[in-house]
């Protein structure tokens, strides 16, 4: 695929600067998002991605899969005309889920059925290092023991393709309960679930109870009150 850059002619630019561009115009709209993450939504092998960065064309297919990926415009990452969206709305659609997170004592829910979509401002997705809706989901907070970073009623938004355990606000699975907290781990056998509330004593989930009971859902990337 070889296709200019902007307004100028084909003889203009050769392989080398379209390649240069594309990768340029591809770390744009890629920002904070590891190469990885977007190889694989792409459905591009990893070495193949890396290599659109050395200088390699992608194809007319991998492009329109990157820029789907990406949630931008095929035109702008392609030749850098038009705009990286596309000139679509300002606002992408979050699905929202009929799934309660317990950021109290625990709640019993079943997983997950979509009642709705939450519209979010691309400017603010793009504030929180993410080029694409792909993988967010809104849920329900009920209780205060994530006040004030989550209050109760908070529709929160989870990233359902992050679930590397580290450090950091989660919703996870134990049992039949679905919960939001802080998760922190404790050597190699124990997590230790904490409240940012004070009021809450912290908990350790270890053992059998943690290998066969407990599974990250995805991490919390805020709580946002709609009324």
């Amino acid at each position: 695929m070889k296709l200019p850059k902007g307004d100028v002619n084909d003889e203009d630019v050769n392989d080398d600067d379209f390649a240069e561009a594309f990768a340029e115009r591809l770390r744009d709209a890629m920002g904070a998002v590891p190469q990885a993450v977007v190889a694989k939504r792409s459905r591009i092998s990893t070495s193949a991605f890396s290599r659109l960065f050395q200088g390699r064309e992608p194809g007319l297919f991998k492009a329109a899969r990157i820029a789907k990926a990406l949630d931008v415009s095929l035109e702008w990452l392609a030749t850098g005309s038009g705009k990286p969206n596309g000139g679509a709305s300002g606002f992408v659609e979050i699905p929202l889920l009929d799934v309660q997170l317990a950021a109290g004592a625990g709640a019993i829910s079943d997983l997950a059925q979509q009642i709705g979509v939450v519209p979010m401002d691309r400017t603010m997705l793009r504030a929180m290092g993410r080029n694409s809706a792909d993988g967010l989901r809104f849920v329900e907070s009920a209780g205060d023991s994530m006040e004030p970073l989550i209050s109760d009623g908070a529709r929160v938004l989870v990233d359902t393709n992050d679930t590397r355990f580290r450090e950091g606000v989660f919703a996870f699975r134990f049992g039949d309960e679905l919960r939001i907290k802080r998760l922190r781990r404790l050597g190699l056998d124990g997590v230790e679930v904490i409240s940012d509330n004070p009021h809450y004593e912290p908990e350790v989930i270890s053992g059998q109870d943690l290998a066969e009971h407990f599974a990250i859902l995805g991490r919390a990337l805020g709580g946002f009150n709609f009324y």
